[in-house]
């Protein structure tokens, strides 16, 4: 990856916006996921937009009070917000109580088979990939331990990531990138039946 000046920034931001963040259950940092996402992006595409989405994709879900999307708009412009409302997950509803697990995949999925914008379905597809990579490391590392972590059972991630992986069959995607998704969707089928 070419570290740009406006790439620097948004890792910059991005540091800030996830600093009092870990990752799930664990006491890695969570900018570890954004980099490396952004670090997958940019093995596909040189994209400036792009890596910097990478870098910022969960910032307007778990970090908007810290910096808000008209911060965004203002520092890196319209197609990153855009990327990176694409590949975002609406977890709040209209009175702002946290929607039920099952209703956001759902919903998150629906808006994924949406989407046409290559940009958007490489942020999304290296998001995954990298959770994926994760959750086989814990699982290798605290076993069975690593469902306690998450707000659904085994068999809904599973299901999520199944969901999301047929969906992104049918996407305009690197042919080796959608094979690591398909080998890791395969490596979780065979964790969650062991």
């Amino acid at each position: 990856m070419n570290i740009t000046y406006k790439i620097n920034q948004a890792l910059n931001v991005a540091a800030v916006a996830h600093a009092k963040q870990l990752r799930k259950g664990s006491a890695t940092p969570y900018i570890v996921h954004p980099f490396a996402v952004a670090t997958i992006v940019s093995n596909y595409t040189d994209n400036e937009d792009a890596i910097i989405a990478a870098l910022l994709h969960d910032v307007l879900e778990d970090a908007s009070d810290v910096y808000p999307e008209a911060k965004m708009l203002q520092d890196f412009g319209s197609r990153v917000v855009e990327i990176v409302n694409n590949v975002s997950e609406k977890k709040l509803s209209s009175n702002g109580e946290e929607k039920p697990w099952k209703e956001r995949k759902t919903k998150y999925q629906e808006h994924l088979s949406q989407i046409n914008d290559n940009m958007s379905i490489l942020v999304t597809t290296a998001d995954k990939i990298h959770n994926l990579i994760s959750m086989s490391a814990d699982y290798t590392e605290i076993g069975d331990k690593l469902w306690l972590k998450f707000n659904a059972s085994k068999t809904e991630q599973l299901w999520n990531y199944e969901s999301i992986l047929n969906i992104l069959k049918v996407k305009s995607l690197p042919e080796d990138m959608i094979n690591q998704l398909n080998i890791l969707v395969d490596k979780l089928r065979a964790i969650v039946n062991n």
